[in-house]
């Protein structure tokens, strides 16, 4: 809710973090952009607005500071990934991935985390992500049972879009109407 009145552009590739006011919505009083130190009241709530300029974002699901994206994996309908700076790479849950692909136990790759090591890893052979308007495919994705994640959100999580993969991209994220942009120049990316 801190950012909830900016369009926050984390531009990866050039480590800039930028807030940047957001269109007004219509039909409502303009509210000077500012930092909420408070939960807005319920008397804010509104229907998402889509701007002009931010017609190609995509929509996220926010689940307390959890952002979610619809993802497809391979030729999957849109699964839910989360949006994770602090995960090391994307990852998968094995279920997820042995209905589209080969999965197999690694006994020599460790995982650890917050809460610990995972106790099972695995890897899923090729793996090609759709999320917003990007497609990345992997090899040897790490694959691990997520459903600790999805239990204490209450939603179903399939698998995690991480910092090796985001740390690519230009972000830009809208969280008063559950918005985001993912922009790929490789130009700018640094391998």
């Amino acid at each position: 809710d801190v950012f909830s009145s900016f369009l926050v552009e984390m531009d990866f590739p050039d480590a800039k973090l930028k807030l940047s006011p957001l269109p007004p919505v219509p039909d409502e009083a303009p509210m000077p952009p500012a930092l909420l130190s408070v939960s807005p009241v319920a008397a804010n709530l509104h229907n998402r607005y889509i701007a002009p300029e931010m017609k190609g974002y995509t929509p996220i699901f926010r689940f307390g500071h959890q952002l979610l994206v619809a993802t497809a994996v391979n030729n999957s309908p849109p699964v839910l990934f989360m949006i994770d700076t602090g995960a090391f790479d994307n990852q998968i849950a094995p279920d997820m991935a042995r209905a589209y692909t080969k999965v197999r136990e690694e006994t020599n790759l460790t995982v650890r985390g917050l809460s610990g090591k995972v106790d099972k890893v695995y890897t899923a052979d090729n793996v090609t992500l759709r999320f917003g308007h990007l497609e990345q495919v992997r090899h040897n994705l790490v694959a691990w049972d997520l459903s600790s994640i999805s239990d204490s959100m209450g939603v179903e999580i399939s698998g995690i879009l991480g910092f090796h993969m985001l740390r690519l991209l230009d972000v830009k994220i809208d969280y008063r109407d559950g918005l985001v942009e993912f922009g790929f120049d490789p130009a700018r990316a640094r391998f």
